[in-house]
């Protein structure tokens, strides 16, 4: 009797088991993608009116030097708004500027970068901007927002075209670089 009873010991586990009706569940999953980095230019760099055969130099905090500084020079400005690491870069960088019938006048420029509003001191946060540019890698973990700053310096020469000069200059950054 024993061993009758041990054998339907085994047996009800595994009968059990076979009757199991298999269940289920579901869910969905959602995700809202964001872009890790966006870019405006914030303020134009203006050197308002320039003598021909001056040289004038825009600062990074705005101010100008030259014999023809009139108060109305302003440094450019760039606001980057992040959600993590970049690289950042000047990808195009004019050495002149063009004015009417095609003239040119030579120019060159200066940047820094600073994580608020005010320009950054001489020589500290750099990027470089023309020849011998490199990208600068600028780490965050967080959301930040980095203020790039842009200066140059015109030397017209005295036989300058008079006229309206512009450029384009193009900032890059690139986004998850971590």
């Amino acid at each position: 009797m024993r061993l009758v009873a041990a054998f339907v010991a085994v047996l009800f586990p595994i009968m059990a088991s076979s009757q199991t009706l298999p269940a289920s569940a579901s869910m969905t999953a959602n995700a809202r993608v964001i872009l890790g980095l966006k870019m405006e230019g914030v303020e134009p760099l203006q050197f308002d009116e320039i003598m021909a055969g001056e040289t004038k130099a825009v600062n990074l905090d705005g101010s100008a030097t030259g014999a023809s500084v009139t108060g109305n020079e302003r440094a450019g400005k760039f606001k980057i708004t992040t959600q993590g690491s970049f690289m950042l870069e000047f990808s195009e960088v004019p050495t002149s500027m063009i004015g009417p019938g095609g003239a040119q006048m030579p120019v060159s420029f200066t940047s820094g970068w600073s994580l608020n509003q005010a320009p950054p001191s001489s020589g500290s946060n750099a990027l470089m901007v023309g020849g011998g540019r490199s990208a600068v890698r600028i780490t965050s973990s967080a959301a930040t927002v980095v203020y790039i700053f842009l200066g140059a310096t015109v030397v017209p020469p005295v036989s300058q075209t008079e006229g309206l000069y512009e450029t384009r200059i193009v900032l890059t950054a690139t986004f998850g670089v971590d």
